[in-house]
């Protein structure tokens, strides 16, 4: 019998849906496994949108999504703590940064996300620094202020104000990212974003060559550039690009700070006021004629393997071979995974002296509480400084721990050499702390458009790696997932996708 085409095509929809719900069933092998939160993907009100990684990037991005498309179902994903890289180690009884722990007063976003949030700030405690290079201070600051100008330009010359005229400029052009991003425009690789900058000359050479032609002098770069590199990113100058590394350089200028308590405080506060959390591990991403299939095996025993239908998907983890195993099918034209490895650093939190006769001191106390190695330096540790609580005023002295960055585990012998003694050792182990940095051209990066509607936050990181540089790429995944719902028609647009963080993003 003839059936109307409304009924034809109420039954053909009906098709296609069990045909995906089947094939769902069969991949996690119950009905547990399909979401009841996203039974309707299409739901023109209130698009699904899931985001895999439950750090800085995943945080900022469900923020800037819920302001986007108010109404939308957000779902964050995370197999472990909540704020990735952003992390803090319980020592002697209180919370200690372990992780990314500083943010510069130009980092727009962090600013405001710690503003908006109404968490504090905290500044680090200024104390005497020293640039080591295996085996001596190539320069030693003391606790006078007006004596230590007088040492830094004997030694470097007019270096220091080179270099804050050079840190100005680049934060200048830098800040041109944030305003586009207030126009609403959407930037699908990370090359477009640099060139936006007017920094796109920045990648292609290391870091010395990039300041190499502004006029500082060899001995400047090889030790003070070379200690801020390796303090930062595990890496020496002539490793990272120069990009990367002058993102580092400021994350060494005055004015920084972190945010009391611990700065994962941020990313707990925006996941919980802008989205769902789901504990489990992504396995894979399917594309659907939909939209996207996300398969979740969850972190507690006896759960079931579930399966989210997704309008859009925002991947805010890395996708290299030593990082991920998320596979991603049915995308044409992208490659899984992605060129490139990650950089192990390991944070070892000291609780002793440091050893006066290794370093060269008349007593541990007149030890520098901050001892960088400079680029020249063969030593087994990267740097070793003060570590204070972040609950407490940096003024406290009372029950220190030091933390020693190096690329790899310390044996006891190391340990004791470093350290006249100790009581405690704790470990935290960043076996993918941040990218190797090659001078690459930035086509070379992986794009942040991996498909309509699915979007790479991470793609980021291969230019620098910050919690700030995380939130611009989640920021442009997030104009980026509004503007290809409204293409596809999953989306009405009522809102614009401009303004300033103040007035459209309410921070």
């Amino acid at each position: 019998m003839p059936i109307s085409l409304s009924a034809y095509l109420l039954v053909t929809m009906l098709s296609h849906r069990m045909i995906l719900l089947l094939a769902l069933l069969f991949l996690c092998g119950s009905t547990d496994c399909v979401s009841d939160a996203n039974e309707s993907p299409n739901d023109l009100a209130a698009p699904s949108i899931c985001i895999i990684g439950g750090g800085i990037g995943g945080a900022a991005t469900s923020y800037f999504l819920r302001d986007l498309v108010p109404k939308a179902s957000i779902t964050v994903i995370e197999t472990a703590t909540v704020g990735g890289r952003l992390a803090t180690i319980n020592l002697g009884g209180l919370p200690h940064e372990s992780g990314g722990s500083i943010i510069h007063p130009a980092n727009r976003y962090m600013v405001n996300f710690t503003s908006l949030l109404g968490l504090h700030k905290k500044k680090p405690p200024s104390e005497p620094m020293g640039l080591w290079d295996g085996t001596k201070f190539a320069f030693l600051e003391s606790q006078y202020t007006a004596l230590n100008y007088i040492s830094f330009l004997w030694r470097y010359g007019l270096d220091a104000f080179r270099l804050h005229y050079w840190v100005n400029d680049f934060i200048g052009k830098f800040m041109n990212i944030y305003k586009e991003q207030d126009d609403g425009r959407v930037f699908d690789s990370v090359a477009e974003l640099i060139e936006t900058a007017g920094l796109g000359g920045a990648v292609g050479k290391n870091l010395y060559k990039f300041m190499e032609g502004s006029g500082f002098s060899e001995r400047f770069l090889r030790e003070l550039i070379g200690a801020v590199s390796r303090v930062n990113y595990g890496q020496s100058a002539s490793q990272l690009n120069g990009f990367s590394g002058a993102v580092g350089v400021a994350g060494a200028m005055p004015g920084l700070w972190s945010v009391r308590g611990g700065n994962r405080l941020v990313v707990e506060a925006l996941i919980h006021r802008s989205a769902n959390l789901v504990r489990g591990t992504a396995t894979s991403i399917v594309a659907t004629d939909r939209g996207y299939a996300v398969t979740v095996v969850p972190s507690a025993r006896g759960d079931s393997v579930s399966a989210l239908l997704c309008d859009a998907v925002v991947v805010a983890t890395p996708l290299t071979a030593d990082t991920s195993n998320l596979t991603i099918s049915g995308v044409p034209g992208v490659s899984f995974p992605f060129p490139g490895r990650f950089h192990r650093t390991v944070a070892s939190f000291v609780s002793g002296s440091p050893n006066a006769e290794y370093f060269n001191c008349d007593s541990p106390s007149q030890c520098p509480r901050a001892v960088l190695t400079t680029d020249n330096s063969t030593d087994m540790f990267n740097s070793l400084a003060v570590n204070l609580p972040t609950t407490e005023p940096s003024s406290n002295t009372s029950n220190r721990y030091w933390k020693v960055f190096s690329k790899k585990l310390l044996t006891q012998n190391e340990l004791n050499q470093l350290f006249s003694n100790y009581d405690e050792v704790r470990v935290v182990d960043w076996t993918a702390a941040y990218p190797h940095f090659p001078s690459l051209n930035s086509s070379s990066f992986p794009p942040f458009r991996l498909a309509d509607r699915l979007c790479y936050i991470n793609a980021i990181e291969w230019a620098a790696s910050a919690a700030e540089m995380s939130a611009i790429g989640a920021r442009n995944c997030a104009l980026m997932i509004r503007k290809d719902l409204i293409k596809s028609g999953t989306l009405t647009d009522t809102r614009p996708s401009r303004g300033s963080p103040s007035d459209r993003v309410e921070l």
